[in-house]
C-alpha cells in the first residue's frame, strides 16, 4: 500500500500533539527549566536496556562515553550544557543509570509521552531555539521526520564494553545493533 499523503500525516500528528498536550505539561516544564538562553536543549532518549545489565542498571561508564562523543562531534559543552535523560516508563525508579550526581546531567525524567510529541511542544514553546535529541531508539527517526530536530545516534560500543551479560547472550546486543543501524540508515535517507 502507498503511504498516506504528507499533508494527511501532518494533520494526524497535529491531532496527536493536541490530544496529549494536557498530560505533557510536567515534562514540558521540566525541559523548559533546563533550557539555557542561546544554547541548544540536549535530550537523551535512554534506551530501555537497564534490565539487560548486571543489577538492572546501565553502567555509568556508558554515559561518560556518550558525553565524550557529544563533546567531540556534536558541540555539547559539559561546562554550560546539561543533558536531560528521558527514561522509559519501565526503567528503574531512580533511573536506568541509577542515582547520578553530575553537573552536566539532568533528570532522569520518566515519561510515557511519545518523544516526537514532546519535541513538537518544545519547538512550539521556543520556535527559534535548537533542540538536539540523542539516543539509539526508533523514536529518533520520528523526531527527525516529524519535527525536523537534530538527532544524534549514540555509539553502541560502550554497551558491549560495559555489559558482561552481552558476552553470554550476544543475540540481545546483535538485535539492538541491527535495529539501530536500520533506523539510522532510514533517518539518513530522509535528510
Amino acid at each position: 500500500p502507498l503511504p498516506p499523503p504528507l499533508a494527511e500525516r501532518r494533520r494526524l500528528f497535529a491531532l496527536l500533539v493536541d490530544s496529549l498536550r494536557p498530560q505533557a505539561a510536567a515534562e514540558l516544564e521540566a525541559c523548559l527549566r533546563l533550557w539555557a538562553p542561546e544554547r541548544p536543549l540536549w535530550l537523551c532518549s535512554v534506551p530501555n536496556l537497564a534490565h539487560q545489565f548486571p543489577q538492572e542498571r546501565i553502567d555509568p561508564a556508558v554515559l561518560r562515553h556518550w558525553r565524550r562523543q557529544l563533546e567531540r562531534r556534536h558541540g555539547f559543552r559539559s561546562d554550560v550544557d546539561r543533558l536531560l535523560l528521558l527514561d522509559h516508563p519501565k526503567a528503574p525508579a531512580d533511573g536506568s543509570f541509577g542515582a547520578l550526581q553530575q553537573t552536566w546531567l539532568a533528570g532522569p525524567l520518566r515519561s510515557s509521552l511519545p518523544l516526537e510529541v514532546l519535541i513538537a511542544l518544545l519547538q512550539e514553546a521556543r520556535p527559534q531555539a535548537q533542540v538536539v535529541v540523542c539516543g539509539m531508539t526508533s523514536a529518533l527517526y520520528g523526531v527527525r521526520r516529524l519535527n525536523g530536530a537534530q538527532v544524534v545516534w549514540l555509539s553502541l560500543l560502550p554497551l558491549w564494553r560495559h555489559n558482561r551479560n552481552y558476552r553470554r547472550r550476544p543475540l540481545e546486543f546483535l538485535h539492538r545493533s541491527l535495529r539501530m543501524a536500520r533506523m539510522a540508515l532510514l533517518t539518513a535517507q530522509e535528510d
